[in-house]
């Protein structure tokens, strides 16, 4: 048996994501400083906490 073919979901309108799309095998993910909305195509920001 075969190995499925390599795709790049990023290749073709930015893997439908808002922001930039980063490949990864077997899918996609954000960059580092953001996350995956749980709809799947939007980056978001990840919280950060400052203590004083």
């Amino acid at each position: 048996m075969l190995p499925p073919p390599y795709v790049d979901e990023c290749a073709v309108t930015n893997g439908h994501c808002e922001h930039n799309c980063t490949n990864e095998p077997g899918g996609y993910s954000c960059q580092p400083g953001y996350q995956l909305h749980i709809d799947g195509h939007t980056c978001v920001g990840q919280s950060l906490t400052v203590t004083r």
